[in-house]
């Protein structure tokens, strides 16, 4: 990707903020940086909290993220994808029945007092 300086602009002088298409462009980048980078720390995140993957297993998959990044999230996404949604939905059921048993008792606690 060109720098912002070297893109062409409408008048002929250069320059990044002489043309909206330049701006468009660039702000699609960032989008897309942005977004991979989110989609990373989310790998990440599920690799670290899933019980069932063992340390050697977390650290090969930690490797492989961090120095391949592209290939390696692609191949997690393939390779352990479904699973990542079945692990992120059951915690999420978890979350709620802990929420459900809790404010009960919150309730009647504020109540008596």
């Amino acid at each position: 990707m060109p720098w912002p300086s070297e893109l062409p602009s409408s008048d002929g002088v250069g320059g990044f903020w002489d043309s909206f298409w330049s701006i468009l462009w660039w702000t699609l980048w960032i989008f897309v940086m942005e977004s991979f980078f989110v989609m990373v720390v989310r790998i990440l995140w599920d690799v670290f909290s899933d019980d069932s993957l063992g340390g050697w297993g977390k650290f090969l998959w930690t490797v492989f993220i961090i120095f391949l990044p592209i290939i390696g999230s692609l191949v997690y996404l393939i390779v352990r994808g479904p699973s990542m949604g079945q692990r992120s939905i059951e915690r999420a059921a978890a979350s709620r029945a802990a929420d459900v048993d809790y404010v009960p008792g919150l309730l009647d606690e504020a109540a008596r007092g």
